[in-house]
């Protein structure tokens, strides 16, 4: 009977769903996880190139006022099994008395190698701004992206981090397990204090931070929740979250999905955002499989907090904007405007997937603000039709071949990208708000140095009508 058929596909359908040893904590308890071989499976890798002792891999850091920056650098490169393919494309917002990240970064490799020599320096490429024009993460990250060249892998960290020796093999190689050349490996990491071997790192027994739950801040602002753990992992597990202090994939998600450099001033909402538009042109976020990478959690002693530019009172406006344009994007109630929708152009949605399919996804309803299930345990990757090469929206080839063209050629082994040059692509109405204000400035200091010449001009020419006075008197 048909009754009799369908109850033989449920068995069989259960019997695919296998137990792999992996465990998930999800907040409330430990949970099973389980393989479903009868589900359809990501687009392989187009390349071996994961397994490639040469392949290039390019770390975008951008940096504000942190001491803490050289040990970065000196780590990723120091600690690397092939330093020689690493790239780096720092975005450092600095004072004027704040330590240059590469020149420490220098005198700790020399150190280090007994070398008068900086090693890798010509491998660092620096865009170095004045940290009074910094304007929150998403305006920093997106300058990264104008340092990355032909480099195949892409991976974005925060300025304070240190990562696990041989960490280059190891982590293109995890990324070869996920089996996903649209995968994207990201998480809020460790604490660096606990990742100190490669041993301690590879140990499978070892809990590794889990990222898979959102919920909404007092101003209506998307934020993940604190990672969860998970253990036993036999490759990266496939979660509904992307972090932005570390995350690592092909280079094509990088130009496929650029910042918005209109995200001015936003902090919650950054990754979730990001998310959002990377999972609807296709790619697919995964928890790690081992802890390569570690984040200085410590709170700054001494010297500038790396929180310092939320506190720009004088970019509240722009602030406002960017939280707008944001909520735009996610479609929130009250910011569905057409015409705020048109302005998005390629900083929106993508078309791989919808958004809809990425609300049930995530396991949230953006229209009433409900958090509507837990995403945290085995969860089902969704299809899409591919095009390669990922090119949609214009964001890779001929946007990226505009970009290059507008920078400033290179001189010498590193590169101070001036802002003028950025300009020319996107950043035109943030030049324009920070131009106004120097004008502003400008003319009143102009005035106010007018008055204080007429004033003194008045007072002199009063004090000679008195002399003139006693004079003839």
């Amino acid at each position: 009977s048909n009754f009799g058929k369908g109850k033989i596909i449920q068995i069989q359908r259960r019997k695919m769903l296998v137990p792999n040893g992996a465990k998930v904590w999800d907040g409330n308890g430990w949970n099973a996880l389980v393989d479903d071989e009868s589900l359809p499976k990501p687009y392989p890798p187009k390349t071996n190139s994961h397994n490639d002792d040469s392949t290039l891999i390019f770390i975008g850091v951008s940096a504000f006022r942190d001491k803490r920056c050289p040990k970065t650098l000196f780590s990723y490169f120091s600690k690397a099994k092939f330093p020689e393919r690493v790239r780096v494309g720092l975005v450092q917002q600095n004072a004027n008395e704040d330590v240059d990240c590469v020149k420490e970064y220098c005198k700790l490799i020399q150190k280090e190698k007994n070398s008068m020599q900086c090693l890798y320096e010509d491998q660092i490429k620096v865009t170095r701004i004045d940290a009074r024009l910094a304007s929150g993460p998403c305006f920093g990250r997106h300058l990264q992206g104008y340092m990355l060249r032909d480099e195949e892998f892409c991976m974005q960290t925060d300025s304070h981090m240190d990562v696990v020796p041989e960490w280059d093999v190891e982590m293109l190689q995890m990324w070869g397990r996920a089996n996903n050349e649209y995968g994207i490996l990201s998480t809020y990491v460790h604490r660096k204090e606990s990742i100190l071997t490669l041993e301690n790192a590879k140990d499978k027994s070892a809990y590794v931070p889990h990222l898979c739950q959102v919920k909404f801040t007092d101003a209506l602002k998307p934020r993940y929740v604190q990672a969860k753990l998970a253990y036993n992992l036999k490759a990266p597990k496939l979660t509904t979250a992307w972090a932005a202090g570390f995350s690592f994939a092909k280079c094509h998600a990088w130009k496929a999905v650029p910042y918005d450099p209109k995200f001015l001033m936003i902090f919650d909402g950054e990754e979730f955002s990001m998310a959002a538009k990377l999972w609807t042109r296709g790619y697919d976020f995964y928890t790690p499989d081992i802890s390569l990478i570690g984040h200085d959690y410590n709170k700054v002693e001494e010297g500038p907090s790396p929180h310092l530019w939320y506190n720009n009172h004088a970019k509240e406006d722009l602030g406002t904007k960017g939280t707008r344009r944001m909520k735009t994007l996610l479609r929130m109630i009250g910011f569905t405007q057409p015409e705020d929708l048109q302005n998005l152009g390629k900083y929106d949605l993508g078309d791989r997937r919808t958004y809809e399919q990425y609300q049930n996804f995530v396991g949230f309803n953006v229209t009433n603000l409900e958090i509507t299930t837990n995403r945290c345990l085995s969860i089902a990757w969704v299809p899409f039709k591919e095009e390669w090469p990922p090119t949609e929206n214009n964001l890779a080839g001929p946007y990226w071949s505009r970009v290059l063209s507008n920078q400033i050629k290179e001189d010498g082994p590193k590169v101070d990208f001036v802002l003028e040059s950025v300009a020319k692509s996107n950043l035109l109405d943030f030049h324009h708000t920070e131009e106004s204000m120097y004008k502003e400035v400008f003319v009143f200091v102009t005035i106010l140095l007018l008055a204080i010449l007429v004033g003194v001009r008045m007072q002199r020419r009063k004090r000679e009508k008195v002399k003139d006075g006693n004079d003839n008197v």
